[in-house]
């Protein structure tokens, strides 16, 4: 799309550059417990108001960020972040408070600036 500015009369919205934060990207799979055969959300147990969540601790001062995602969506970037270390955990949850599964840590994983993408590449998550 192009949007011609000449006249004055026309404006557009850049999205906002962070010099201190950057972010995280995932994708994930939801994996049965017993027998690690990939799942769909709604055959998870997972409804409407069912999330996949990303916890972020920060190993400088253990701040926690959290952000939540559609599980239905299997692909994520998360709010801004400042730059750093930080421990991730990735959560799937059936309903608001009710934690079915956990990905395994992922330690150490860093933020960079300006607005750095990190990939934390694809989440294997399993349901109980």
């Amino acid at each position: 799309m192009v949007i011609d500015t000449a006249e004055g009369d026309a404006s557009i919205d850049l999205p906002t550059l962070f010099t201190d934060a950057g972010y995280f990207d995932l994708s994930w799979d939801l994996l049965r417990a017993n027998s690690n055969t990939r799942l769909r959300c709604a055959d998870a147990g997972i409804s409407s108001s069912g999330r996949i969540s990303t916890t972020a601790v920060a190993v400088s001062n253990n701040a926690m960020i959290v952000d939540k995602f559609s599980c239905d969506d299997g692909y994520g970037i998360t709010s801004e972040l400042p730059v750093g270390l930080y421990d991730v955990t990735v959560t799937v949850s059936s309903a608001p408070g009710v934690d079915i599964g956990a990905s395994a840590p992922l330690p150490n994983k860093q933020i960079t600036a300006p607005n750095g993408l990190t990939s934390l590449g694809h989440v294997r998550i399993v349901v109980q």
